[in-house]
């Protein structure tokens, strides 16, 4: 299993990618797009698909077991981008999936 200390550096490293991606110009754009508050770093979506899959590779476990908390973290950021990587991990290990999961 993933230890706290590797999936803490890979959540980290998501983080990191995503502020040196970030472009204050989308920043405002995706602001006045949307009706309600965001929170962005302000990439575009293609971009964050490429960084999320990059960083989804690095897991050494893909169980989703292992992925389902790292979501819950990217999700309690409250960052459009994270979320979105939340999201395409999750989707990832779909066939992982049961009825449990489900509320």
């Amino acid at each position: 299993m993933i230890t706290r200390i590797a999936s803490n550096e890979i959540i980290n490293s998501v983080r990191e990618e995503f502020a040196a991606a970030s472009d204050p110009l989308l920043i405002e754009s995706g602001k006045r797009y949307f009706r309600e508050e965001v929170t962005l770093y302000g990439i575009r979506s293609a971009v964050v698909s490429k960084i999320s899959s990059k960083h989804f590779r690095r897991l050494p476990d893909k169980r989703k077991a292992v992925v389902f908390p790292l979501c819950e973290e990217l999700w309690k950021s409250g960052y459009l981008e994270e979320s979105f990587t939340a999201c395409n991990w999750s989707y990832s290990v779909r066939k992982q999936y049961d009825q449990g999961d489900f509320s």
